[in-house]
């Protein structure tokens, strides 16, 4: 049945508001189906009396709108496809720290798919740790955008910049490699807690030519890139024994040899 259709037997009394969200609901709980899964939330009593206020309505003569009392849901499609919806806490924006993203957790339910793009840019223009921000939040980051930038303040502007052009503010985003960033001990971090995902250079600067920019930037961040290593670096007894070679390191004869008088 169509919006329009539910609507005209809404308007004709044909069936209540309560009735189409009682079998939403159900719907919702019916264990065969994927409504628990799908769902942040169900509020299921102000879905209700939300109803009944609209019947009320209709049933004294008034008219509330066309699609009033028609529930509309809307699912958690990105849980459903399995995609993590990465926030990229930005100075100026209303999600800029970990304090703000914390409280943002706090108001989804500290829903899984709700994590960071993690662009240290960005914190060293608000002059937070960037590095210890990863100790923090490493199970939240699943996107990395590499890019530079420094902070140099002085006795006329600071973190705000005093609305300057990009290249008179004491924080201004650099090419990759010549701002303050320790990209080194970025990517150290992000292999010690073997982060899943990409390391997208992202290029702003206020000097140097992007095409110089992305040419230098694409070679550092290969040199960069950690390949984690398989084993302990002190792991002598994991690489297995050679019997054979040990014997002749002692000077004794092969196994199986009779030892000479």
């Amino acid at each position: 049945m169509t919006l329009r259709e539910l609507a005209n037997r809404l308007a004709a009394q044909e069936i209540s508001s309560r009735q189409l969200i009682e079998e939403a609901l159900a719907a919702i709980k019916d264990p065969r189906g994927e409504g628990a899964r799908v769902f942040l939330a169900v509020h299921e009593n102000e879905a209700l009396a939300a109803a009944d206020r609209v019947d009320a309505l209709r049933r004294s003569g008034v008219n509330p709108g066309g699609l009033s009392g028609i529930p509309i849901s809307i699912k958690d499609l990105f849980d459903e496809a399995g995609v993590d919806v990465c926030y990229e806490l930005h100075p100026g924006e209303d999600l800029h720290d970990g304090v703000t993203f914390e409280r943002f957790l706090k108001a989804v339910n500290d829903h899984k798919r709700a994590n960071i793009l993690y662009d240290p840019s960005h914190m060293i223009l608000q002059q937070l740790d960037y590095l210890e921000f990863i100790d923090f939040y490493h199970d939240r980051i699943r996107a990395f955008h590499v890019k530079d930038a420094e902070f140099r303040p002085n006795g006329k502007a600071g973190v705000y910049g005093g609305y300057q052009a990009w290249i008179d503010r004491p924080g201004r985003f650099r090419s990759l490699g010549d701002g303050q960033i320790d990209f080194r001990a970025i990517f150290s971090k992000m292999a010690q807690y073997d982060y899943p995902g990409w390391a997208v250079l992202e290029w702003e600067c206020c000097i140097k030519s992007p095409k110089v920019g992305a040419a230098e930037g694409a070679n550092l961040i290969k040199q960069w890139v950690i390949k984690v290593t398989e084993k302990a670096f002190d792991d002598f007894a994991g690489s297995g024994a050679d019997a054979e070679k040990n014997r002749k390191v002692l000077g004794l004869g092969a196994q199986g040899e009779a030892a000479a008088d």
